[in-house]
């Protein structure tokens, strides 16, 4: 009897650690990222799996038939666990830019309280809230749509240590109301180095990134620079849908 106590109580620590529940309905698996289910149609994310070499992830839309709406969640253990987002692996491998969707809604306070690093850049085009939620150290950048830059300033916590800044480079999924799909930012004359993964529509194959809207002329990753002649101004990116 005292051994099966012991079993349990252990088994029930395994999980307020790991984020996972007994429940079925909070169990999802995805090789990426470790995750909870919030209700039937969307779900959090929160430590990352796996780690790129090149130090930038994009944080995923949908995880199988579950949209990503939120940022971090709960482990039982306060600051820590799986439901938060860790900077760097045990290999040493560190993440410095995260894309993030615009399906995001919230973020959990302190998603990126444990970060390793002060140099992140943060590329956010979900909901405006209050970015100061990441809880992130001083040199922390977050990028946001241009267009939108003064309502997440509106909204943003005097506590704030970071550095909220406009992106100069927007896809758009050219077809959704929300429009967006991920933004980024680069230098004049740069060309763009982190290419999102192919945006997927029910209906449809994904023909590319284009220059305009009505899709003439497509972007090259392997020639074109970013040009940007005055302030405000970006390089928009439409997505291509051809109709299987």
């Amino acid at each position: 009897m005292k051994h099966l106590f012991t079993v349990l109580i252990c088994f029930s620590l395994f999980c307020c650690f790991t984020g996972c529940s007994l429940g079925k309905q909070n169990k999802v698996v995805d090789e990426n990222f470790f995750c909870k289910v919030i209700d039937e149609n969307n779900v959090a994310i929160g430590k990352v799996r796996t780690y790129p070499k090149d130090g930038a992830v994009f944080f995923p839309k949908k995880i199988g038939k579950y949209t990503v709406s939120k940022l971090g969640f709960s482990t039982g253990m306060g600051f820590g666990g799986n439901g938060y987002f860790y900077g760097s692996n045990q290999d040493g491998v560190i993440i410095k830019r995260c894309y993030f969707p615009h399906t995001i809604t919230e973020v959990r306070h302190g998603y990126m309280y444990l970060i390793s690093t002060r140099h992140l850049k943060i590329f956010y085009c979900g909901d405006t809230i209050d970015l100061n939620n990441f809880a992130m150290e001083d040199k922390v950048e977050i990028y946001v749509p241009g267009e939108e830059y003064d309502l997440f300033k509106e909204v943003l916590s005097e506590y704030f240590r970071g550095s909220l800044l406009k992106a100069n480079v927007s896809y758009y999924l050219n077809y959704a109301e929300n429009n967006y799909y991920y933004i980024d930012y680069y230098e004049n004359d740069e060309k763009i180095l982190y290419i999102p993964p192919e945006p997927q529509r029910e209906g449809y194959s994904f023909g590319g990134w284009f220059k305009e809207s009505d899709c003439v002329n497509q972007w090259n990753f392997d020639t074109d620079t970013v040009q940007i002649t005055e302030e405000g101004q970006d390089v928009k990116l439409y997505a291509k849908w051809i109709a299987k």
